[in-house]
């Protein structure tokens, strides 16, 4: 506002002393457009009157010049400063208008970013934890924390603050308006004055929201958003983002949830389905491991180990193509149809021919099964002789300490329940004591190596390892893959002991 007042006498000045006696007036012009151009409308007022009496005493009564000039000045003057002060108010008001539209559009790629973090897994732990650091980092929040409801208690899940995640401090979190915002299901804002000190470590807050995770009628748990700025206040749009967020959490929580109640489900069932245990053999020892495969559905991998008299037992490993309730149905039947056969034929290459005739009979056209059938015949002096046949399935493979692993690698037949008739072969092999062989289905396989490859890979890097950490040997080589391909993997491990030494399973 001073320069409203200073201009028009700088330039009087400059009058008197002759610098501009052509054109007298145009120097008050351009102090009214600067005044205007700093202080708007009313500088530019001022700066019009100051130069209007200025003009009027310094200019107009020496020169003789007419009245009408100095009333064309003022309304010159404030013509000038009305347009320079609009002008000045439609750039303001755009500037405003472009700061809430850069604002919106980051809101909105905050919010697509949450979703795609927290639509990419159901690993809760993590994508919670990726989520509230965005959060905190792109949202402006200087601590953002998830509490999920679960057990009649709100118990932590995930959070972050603007330095970084700390969990060991945020897992110390008690919030009291938690309980309160999961009763009303509405979004609870604190703005205690001065410095609140929370049950969140040595932190310290002054503002914040606290947002029920809410999807359709449950409530999943708290969002909480704290700020250290001093005097934060939250606009109705902040409610909504903050809503926002919180409804994209309490989707994924749901989801994750129910996902893992029906991993839980399949996996009962198929545990159901599969041998309790393996009996004790004198004279052997049997390994198994069965690991499930990710996803929901029950898979098709069997196994079964069963005496079938005059000290022989019958190992037997399998896939039935496919996954769910239709998959687990042929597992169970193929199962049982094997028990059964096998009272009454012992050759693995005929009962594996009669089973494909009950698969042809019983089970759907688009369903095949891949078995590898094993009698072991535990010898007097020591050692076993195993008759073999598979259809379809992986070679096993023998190892013996001290030498490279080999493939009982006889002929594969073709696989079961496809077509009614099939080409079966059957091979002997003699395990001395100390030698193994083991069987596997095909989780065990990789994008770039075939189950037999993978398995032989495996066997040469650890096949001088005991017998019964093969199996976790497999199991342990294979979960990365298994999370992409979500298949299932048995592994079994029949080793020959010496006749005096106790069997172990």
């Amino acid at each position: 506002m001073a320069c409203a007042v200073t201009l028009p006498v700088l330039v009087t000045k400059a009058v008197l002393s002759g610098y501009t006696a052509q054109f007298p007036s145009l120097p008050y012009i351009v102090t009214v457009v600067i005044a205007a151009m700093v202080g708007r409308f009313l500088a530019g007022a001022v700066a019009t009157a100051v130069s209007l009496a200025l003009i009027y005493y310094y200019v107009l009564v020496p020169t003789g010049s007419h009245p009408l000039d100095l009333a064309v000045f003022g309304l010159v003057g404030l013509l000038i400063a009305g347009v320079l002060a609009g002008t000045d108010r439609s750039r303001g008001a755009a500037l405003l208008a472009r700061q809430a539209a850069d604002a919106a559009h980051q809101r909105v790629t905050m919010l697509a970013e949450a979703s795609r973090i927290l639509s990419a897994s159901f690993d809760l732990k993590s994508t919670i934890a990726q989520v509230c650091e965005r959060v905190a980092h792109d949202g402006g929040w200087y601590h953002v924390i998830v509490l999920q409801q679960e057990n009649g208690g709100l118990h932590y899940l995930g959070g972050a603050h603007a330095g970084g995640a700390r969990e060991a401090d945020l897992e110390a979190l008690e919030a009291p308006e938690a309980v309160a915002a999961v009763q009303s299901r509405q979004i609870l804002v604190l703005d205690a004055p001065g410095w609140r000190t929370s049950k969140f470590g040595p932190w310290r807050f002054r503002s914040g929201l606290v947002v029920p995770l809410i999807s359709g009628a449950e409530t999943h748990g708290i969002l909480i958003l704290l700020h250290v700025a001093k005097g934060h206040t939250y606009s109705p749009n902040d409610l909504v983002y903050a809503g926002e967020i919180g409804g994209r959490i309490a989707s994924s929580v749901e989801n994750a949830s129910r996902y893992h109640q029906q991993v839980h489900i399949a996996h009962t069932l198929q545990q159901g389905l599969l041998p309790r245990s393996v009996p004790d053999i004198k004279g052997a020892n049997v390994y198994v491991r069965y690991q499930a495969g990710a996803g929901t559905e029950v898979g098709g991998d069997f196994y079964d180990v069963f005496g079938i008299g005059d000290n022989r037992w019958m190992a037997i490993i399998g896939d039935v193509c496919g996954k769910g309730p239709e998959a687990a149905t042929v597992m169970s039947v193929t199962r049982a149809t094997l028990r059964a056969l096998a009272l009454h034929e012992p050759s693995p290459k005929r009962l594996l021919a009669k089973l494909n005739e009950a698969l042809i009979t019983l089970v759907p056209d688009d369903r095949f099964v891949t078995v590898s059938c094993a009698v072991f015949e535990i010898m007097p002096e020591g050692g076993a002789r195993v008759r073999l046949a598979r259809a379809g399935h992986p070679a096993p493979v023998i190892t013996t300490v001290g030498q490279p692993p080999r493939l009982a690698n006889g002929k594969s037949g073709m696989l079961l329940g496809a077509f009614p008739e099939v080409v079966l072969h059957e091979k002997v092999v003699e395990l001395a004591p100390g030698e193994a062989i083991t069987f596997y289905t095909d989780g065990i396989e990789s994008r770039d190596m075939a189950a037999e490859d993978k398995a032989m890979q495996l066997l040469r890097e650890h096949g001088d390892d005991p017998a019964d950490s093969i199996a976790a040997r497999f199991a342990n080589a294979v979960p990365g893959e298994m999370g992409s391909k979500a298949d299932d993997l048995v592994v079994l491990t029949f080793e020959v002991v010496a006749a005096q030494h106790p069997a172990r399973v």
